[in-house]
């Protein structure tokens, strides 16, 4: 049974869904040369988007206390990465995504679900303590000249393919898990009344179609930009 939705969730969730297609349209307009490259991949830029990235999968780590099954959540976004990637194959342009974050979401669901009881078991404060070392620690682990076959998966990218919109299982997973956490402390109401309230019909509508808004809007801002290329020509 699912469990009541909180509305800063939500609208928070909503809003970082619509910042990350922000950044798409800005990488599209940067590869039709509207936009400036050394602007768009500075570090800076770079590190925002991966703090944004970050957040949205901090907030479906918390969603994942609020699902009715995060079996069936995680099959849903494993397909939905799966047909990105079909996609991007058949039209490889702006890069093949082979695991994206649709990917890290579904095997992130995947493992929670079949984990939830045996982590529930130890302390909060234990399993962040872990999380936060093992985020870092995977970081640094991922940095070294590891390969074997897969290995680009958790995260070692030597001699990994070159692909677009990556997210490895490391250190990324260790971000899902934080955010289940946080997901205990909204469902025993451990939030400010503020974030309760946060109730934005716009960011709701966008959260609730998160997945749909996902799959469709780099499709509909690529076939709008070629269009004004043509027109302009």
């Amino acid at each position: 049974m699912s469990k009541p939705r909180i509305a800063g969730v939500d609208s928070l969730r909503g809003l970082m869904l619509l910042l990350m297609v922000v950044t798409h349209l800005a990488y599209d307009l940067t590869l039709f040369g509207w936009f400036p490259a050394e602007i768009y991949f500075s570090s800076f830029i770079q590190a925002l988007i991966a703090l944004g990235a970050g957040i949205f999968i901090l907030i479906s780590g918390a969603m994942a206390r609020f699902s009715r099954s995060n079996i069936r959540r995680g099959v849903r976004y494993l397909l939905a990465g799966l047909a990105v990637t079909a996609v991007t194959l058949i039209f490889p342009q702006n890069g093949v995504v082979w695991f994206g974050i649709l990917h890290l979401l579904g095997i992130s669901a995947l493992l929670y679900a079949v984990s939830e009881r045996f982590l529930l078991r130890i302390p909060p404060q234990t399993r962040m303590a872990f999380c936060l070392l093992a985020l870092f620690g995977s970081a640094a682990l991922t940095a070294l000249p590891v390969t074997f076959p897969g290995a680009w998966l958790l995260g070692f990218t030597h001699g990994a393919p070159a692909m677009a919109d990556f997210f490895p299982v490391l250190p990324w997973l260790f971000v899902y898990l934080l955010g289940t956490i946080a997901g205990e402390r909204l469902q025993a109401g451990l939030y400010p009344d503020w974030f309760g309230r946060w109730d934005t019909p716009g960011l709701r509508f966008v959260s609730q179609y998160a997945l749909p808004i996902y799959l469709l809007h780099q499709p509909v801002m690529l076939g709008l930009l070629l269009l004004i290329r043509v027109m302009i020509i």
